[in-house]
């Protein structure tokens, strides 16, 4: 009786153990054979009832809340990206939902947690078999995972041949952030006319953390090539021997994003021949905004005259037609000159996030707290930038200012914190007058960035917002 009842209570476990398996699974076989088609189950059929959740996890409702450490659905994700026999194991032959390895992978990079950086590394063999998007979506949840573990993944990466290497640039700046050497030869090769402007972005950047041998010949020599990537990278090098290559460039510059750069790669190597410029192109808009102020008050007291005067006139005289004095040349011209400053403002601002320099720290932020002072609805990019230049660079009050900002913000200004917010992260070809060099590291920007992306209206904004926030978790705000 015992023995029986034991072999019972046996078999019962087996099938208790055998169906707590099979509802762990992912997908659920409909019809065997070969019309096979599968569904998912559990807590992947809830997520896929947004159907995009399966190509993009950023469009799935849990992405914030994981993002926040709210929720953590990591087994299923780890199922998800899991290989047999070079195939995804959660995979079936016949009808079902596609490309469920790309989710599980950006969601382990969005959970971001060290201990599922194993199930990450464990797809580095099959780099060349995975395919494009999952080689990207790999390299980013490496970088923002952020366990150095992963620089040898990221080295790897650099040998494998792609016709389409987008995920090459991320491994490098991968390298960057860990100071890994593993990549210096590479990018040594890949400084070419014909490199692509991101994979060159990344690595003169590179090139400049790590401080490679002859970084400063590299880095000017791709000067010709990649402009504005070198500059920026020889003013992170901060090696003087650079500094006559820069003022050749600084000398010539057509477009006003290289000159900008030229100026303040100037003042990271300690040469403040633009450093009046500088200060002065962030000034002018509020010049501009005493000059508008005055001007105004000054056409109210014309203007309270010319009535007190049009009582007195006679009506012969009052249907006479008005003329009106066309502005002096020099007033046009420093009109024009105040303008041109209010453009040039955002570019320098922005800029200058790269600049680190004890000895003008006060100078800079007194210039940038006047432009930001100076608020024009139509052309509000250099207050708004202004103020995001300050809050990257660590001012307190500027941060205090961006949060209480952004809830009214306009959509073009809301884009601008968002994008400033997370900063350039793995894309140094990513524009510095949009991304600043840096990034807001604050925890309640990150929390603000979540907040955005659960309230948004469309996928890019959810998209950017949602980024921001991993790259300010990134930084270990």
């Amino acid at each position: 009786m015992k023995r029986t009842l034991h072999i019972a209570l046996l078999s019962l476990g087996v099938l208790l153990a055998a169906y707590a398996a099979q509802a762990a699974e992912p997908l659920r076989v409909i019809d065997a054979g070969d019309a096979s088609r599968c569904e998912p189950v559990g807590a992947l059929a809830k997520m896929l009832e947004v159907r995009a959740c399966a190509l993009d996890f950023d469009a799935c409702p849990t992405a914030p809340a994981t993002v926040r450490g709210d929720r953590d659905d990591a087994a299923l994700y780890v199922q998800l990206i899991a290989r047999d026999g070079g195939t995804w194991r959660a995979s079936c032959a016949g009808d079902g939902p596609k490309y469920l390895h790309q989710m599980g992978i950006e969601a382990l990079g969005h959970l971001g947690k060290t201990e599922h950086l194993d199930a990450l590394l464990a797809l580095v063999p099959d780099l060349a078999q995975i395919g494009e998007n999952p080689r990207r979506l790999l390299a980013a949840a490496l970088y923002r995972i952020g366990d150095a573990r992963a620089a040898s993944a990221m080295g790897q990466m650099l040998d494998v041949r792609a016709a389409w290497p987008d995920f090459k640039a991320i491994a490098v700046a991968g390298l960057a952030r860990w100071a890994d050497a593993r990549g210096i030869d590479w990018c040594t090769q890949h400084l070419g006319a014909s490199a692509r402007p991101d994979v060159a972005a990344s690595c003169v950047d590179y090139l400049a953390r790590v401080k490679a041998p002859d970084a400063v010949k590299l880095l000017s020599r791709a000067l010709t090539h990649h402009t504005e990537p070198a500059l920026r990278a020889l003013g992170t090098l901060g090696d003087k021997a650079a500094v006559s290559a820069v003022r050749r460039i600084a000398a010539k510059a057509q477009s006003t994003s290289t000159r900008v750069a030229a100026w303040v790669t100037l003042v990271q190597l300690g040469d403040d021949t633009y450093l009046n410029r500088i200060t002065h192109a962030l000034r002018a808009p509020e010049k501009l905004r005493k000059a508008r102020l005055k001007k105004a008050r000054q056409r109210a007291k014309r203007n309270a005259k010319r009535r007190k005067r049009k009582r007195k006139r006679s009506r012969r005289r009052r249907g006479r037609k008005k003329t009106r004095r066309a502005p002096s040349r020099r007033a046009r011209r420093a009109l024009m000159n105040m303008l041109n400053g209010l453009d040039l403002a955002h570019h320098v601002a922005m800029e200058i996030t790269r600049v680190t320099r004890d000895d003008i720290k006060v100078r800079l932020d007194r210039a940038l707290w006047s432009a930001a002072r100076a608020e024009f609805p139509l052309r509000w990019k250099a207050h708004t930038h202004a103020l995001l230049a300050l809050a990257q660079r660590g001012d307190a009050k500027a941060i205090d200012r961006v949060l209480t900002e952004l809830p009214h913000a306009t959509e073009p200004i809301r884009r601008a914190i968002v994008s400033a917010a997370g900063g350039r992260g793995w894309d140094a070809a990513a524009p510095t007058a949009q991304y600043g060099a840096g990034l807001i590291a604050d925890p309640r920007v990150q929390a603000a960035m979540l907040a955005l992306a659960d309230d948004c209206d469309t996928h890019a904004q959810r998209v950017a917002a949602l980024n921001a926030a991993l790259l300010i978790r990134a930084a270990g705000a």
